[in-house]
């Protein structure tokens, strides 16, 4: 099986990942963006650190948050102008609706740093709140019950294939390589209709590429982001990800009421529709389900007597 290559042809990376899952998308910011988007996540990474308010991490993935070397910068929509900009790419966009469909919405926009210490996330897919179907004759899979220690996603091949839910763009912000912990994946897993188990790990492979590129894969592939390997406390591997979901699922972010006013302010209509302002079908609206759209000086109605 031949697996994707690094290109910058759309036709290609919607095979690419149709049929494996991912896309490999090369050049995918210019030197002066990798170098804009680069020094402000680097700054604002160390201000979070200063002010005691960073969210570090070991790495590894599960039902307990401990903490470490690794750094996630979270909310990137407030934190600068060239994070907006890459989520809203006309180019990007293009792949993300080829796998979800015409109707996206922004899901989170985060920075992930590795660093020396930095332990192997493990295989897991980001679309584990997602509940499969069962057959008629199981018991029913009880969705308000969903935790990531028990994911909606069956141990074993499944009777059916869910959709693709989540649509993830990792941008390579540093070189992507083996000792930096360059994330490994699992090509063509997002047609296996199951959670990842320990066997896979035969089949991952590392994404290995220069920075400014980015690759885009189906929230149902297995991936994880690799071990630190390098013992130079200078190293970093820094990426952004950038996860978009369809109008019906509440995304990870809450940008109706987080984004900052200046920033919303200045947002093109594009974003702020990407960000959850545009109604669907009735699904965010503030009192008026006719409504297409909400803004920030929405009429709230409260209690009335006639």
């Amino acid at each position: 099986m031949s697996l994707p290559t690094w290109t910058r042809d759309a036709g290609t990376m919607k095979r690419d990942i149709d049929e494996h899952g991912y896309c490999l998308v090369e050049d995918a910011l210019t030197s002066s963006q990798l170098a804009e988007a680069r020094e402000r996540i680097s700054e604002q990474a160390e201000a979070e650190r200063k002010a005691g308010v960073a969210f570090m991490r070991d790495g590894t993935i599960g039902t307990e948050h401990v903490p470490g070397n690794n750094q996630n910068v979270n909310f990137l929509a407030n934190k600068g102008q060239i994070f907006r900009e890459m989520a809203s790419r006309p180019d990007i966009l293009d792949i993300v609706r080829h796998v979800l469909g015409e109707e996206i919405r922004i899901h989170n926009l985060l920075a992930i740093i590795v660093r020396i210490g930095g332990q192997e996330m493990g295989l897991h897919t980001d679309q584990w709140f997602v509940p499969s179907a069962n057959p008629y004759d199981e018991p029913p899979m009880r969705p308000g019950s969903i935790t990531r220690a028990s994911p909606g996603q069956p141990d074993t091949l499944g009777p059916t294939l869910m959709p693709c839910i989540v649509c993830n763009v990792f941008w390579m912000l540093d070189d992507f390589t083996t000792e930096n912990g360059a994330t490994f994946i699992v090509p063509g897993s997002h047609k296996s209709g199951r959670r990842p188990n320990k066997d896979d790990r035969a089949d991952q492979m590392q994404v290995i590429g220069p920075a400014g590129n980015c690759f885009i894969f189906d929230g149902r592939l297995f991936h994880g982001t690799g071990p630190h390997l390098s013992q130079d406390p200078t190293v970093e591997r820094k990426a952004l990800t950038f996860a978009y979901i369809p109008p019906m699922f509440k995304p990870h972010e809450n940008y109706t009421l987080a984004l900052r006013p200046e920033v919303y302010e200045e947002a093109s209509q594009e974003l702020l529709d990407l960000m959850g302002f545009k109604v669907w079908f009735g699904n965010g609206h503030l009192g008026d389900h006719a409504a297409k759209r909400i803004t920030r000086d929405t009429p709230i109605i409260g209690e009335l007597k006639p």
